[in-house]
């Protein structure tokens, strides 16, 4: 049996499985604030790609409509999905969120997802499912996000959040959304947790069904506009993954590969499935109630992860989604009228270039790129060094619990030494992971921990570590040098991965569009107009939603202006 092409995968006809509004249909009463986040989205990416996108896509249109586009930088090491989405709908960092990496091992040495909490189980449409769920348990009850202060201070409005990856969509949507859902490989389709609820909440729908991928997995992935492409992307990129058997170049045969499920996450058929269940969803929210919805696009992270940012693919990436992204705002247009809405779009975190092996950038980079042959991390080598090194300080045993990027977890063995044992296990463990090629800071989380910390203004190396640690952290923090990172496991050895303090990992844009009404003064340039932190994104979402910002983003700029 051949590949069955579907319109949902081809941004010239986006509206056959979609269900939209009549031309004619006046606009909704209400307003919809629509918080987005492109995961992996650097602001270097914007700065140099984006012109050579259409006048008519998502992304110039955004820049035109927007109040403001500036450049929000992290105040943390570690730049990952979930630290970021955090910070992004709290305003804390690591250090006060407690979302200090995407993983964290359990008593076993068993590394999950931080957001996994084995007191849920899954929810699908058919019921619950017995699997661990996703929580915010991670977060102290005392923080509140963007949403937990809407829903405390405006109980009426709807809040709604999708992503493909969970840990896109529970920040967002808080302890007590209406609607919150993620896409799970083992059911092919979205799912809940019963930590919000016993069963799939009905604004998602027709989307909350099982096997609903499979419409999505059943195409080839072929180049959009192979004009533009060739324009564009660089002719020899390095670094592509073969994932799940998608192979190193085009064509990509999804409906071939050894887990279709899996594999659509890394092509531009995971964004239309979120775009069309997000599309699904606006149509089924109460028409005379206000709503908060927010939507994480995921694949753009895992096809710079695979195949890499100078790559067909990324490029290809990009051209789908900024159509993904016009057919969203078309959608906006016909539901609530041009100025019945507003945007604000920024990243969870950015990314390097590409695996290079010669100099492919200048001494001066803004972006603090490096030029040179990549290094790759790997976590089983690490854990070999520090393994090796504590039995030299304090003899044998197990005093090594895991290394899961970014942290050097002891063990509870570990836990048991006396000061001066510790003291010598770090010393020792440190001083051999610093002779590693690629790492450039090894930091004692627990003695960083006990140091306070400044404010997002002080942008020190020493700061950023600050703000990434605390007690209950890993014990030994990792910083790579400039080209050096975790090898991601997704296809070994090949791809690329952020997650460092470097300013091509933490610089990210924000857009702003409150109504769409005035013009962005700075024309086609996307050049950011001024530099935020992380407070800023919920201190601006919070002014458009008429509520003060939960506490941590006190203090932000309000860009709402």
């Amino acid at each position: 049996m051949g590949p069955i092409l579907l319109s949902s995968c081809n941004l010239s006809e986006p509206d056959e499985l979609v269900a939209t509004t009549p031309g004619s249909q006046q606009p909704r009463p209400s307003r919809i604030v629509v918080a987005l986040v492109v995961d992996q989205l650097a602001l270097w990416h914007v700065e140099e790609r984006f012109h050579t996108l259409p006048e008519n896509g998502g992304f110039k249109r955004l820049l035109r409509e927007s109040e403001e586009f500036v450049e929000l930088r992290y105040g943390h090491v570690q730049t990952s999905t979930a630290i970021g989405h955090a910070a992004l709908f709290t305003g804390l960092p690591p250090r006060e969120s407690r979302v200090v990496a995407n993983e964290v091992p359990d008593r076993d040495h068993n590394v999950h997802a931080i957001v996994r909490d084995e007191r849920t189980k899954l929810v699908t449409a058919e019921g619950i499912v017995d699997r661990a769920g996703a929580s915010l348990a991670v977060l102290p009850n005392h923080v509140e996000t963007l949403a937990d202060a809407l829903r405390r201070q405006r109980p009426e409005v709807s809040i709604a959040c999708l992503s493909l990856k969970d840990r896109g969509a529970v920040f967002a949507c808080g302890r007590t959304p209406d609607a919150v859902a993620w896409f799970d490989v083992g059911t092919n389709g979205f799912v809940s947790s019963n930590a919000y609820g016993p069963t799939m909440p009905s604004l998602l729908l027709p989307y909350a069904v099982p096997l609903i991928g499979e419409e999505y997995q059943a195409t080839n992935w072929t180049p959009l506009d192979p004009t533009w492409l060739n324009r564009n992307a660089p002719p020899h990129p390095v670094g592509q993954g073969n994932f799940e058997g998608l192979g190193r170049g085009f064509p990509h045969e999804l409906w071939k590969t050894d887990r279709p499920a899996r594999a659509m996450l890394a092509t531009p058929m995971g964004d239309a499935l979120l775009t069309d269940a997000t599309i699904a969803l606006l149509d089924r929210l109460p028409e005379r109630q206000d709503a908060f919805l927010a939507v994480s696009f995921s694949s753009y992270d895992y096809i710079h992860h695979i195949f890499g940012p100078d790559s067909e693919e990324a490029w290809d990436e990009l051209l789908r989604l900024d159509g993904q992204l016009a057919r969203l705002f078309d959608k906006l247009d016909s539901l609530y009228g041009t100025n019945g809405y507003s945007i604000v779009l920024s990243a969870d975190h950015g990314g390097p270039q590409a695996p290079s092996q010669g100099n492919r950038c200048g001494a001066e980079d803004p972006f603090e790129r490096a030029c040179g042959q990549t290094i790759r991390l790997h976590a089983r080598d690490l854990y070999r060094i520090a393994s090796t090194a504590a039995a030299r300080a304090v003899g044998p045993g197990r005093w090594i619990g895991a290394v899961s990027e970014p942290f050097v977890h002891f063990s509870e063995a570990a836990e048991k030494l006396t000061a001066a044992q510790r003291t010598a296990l770090v010393a020792e463990v440190s001083k051999a992971l610093s002779a590693t090629p690629g790492v450039s800071l090894i930091v004692d989380s627990r003695n960083a921990a006990a140091q306070p910390c400044p404010g997002y203004e002080i942008d020190s190396m020493s700061a950023l570590v600050c703000r990434s640690t605390n007690e209950s952290t890993g014990d030994l923090l990792i910083v790579p040098t400039p080209e050096a990172f975790f090898d991601t496991g997704y296809v070994e050895g090949e791809g690329c991965n952020h997650g460092s303090p470097y300013r091509f990992d933490r610089a990210v844009p924000m857009f702003v569009r409150t109504t769409g009404e005035r013009v962005h003064k700075l024309g086609e340039a996307f050049k950011p107009s001024g530099r935020v932190d992380p407070r800023a994104y919920s201190a601006t979402l919070a002014a458009l939603l008429k509520i003060g910002p939960p506490a941590g983003a006190e203090g932000g700029e309000d860009l709402s202006w």
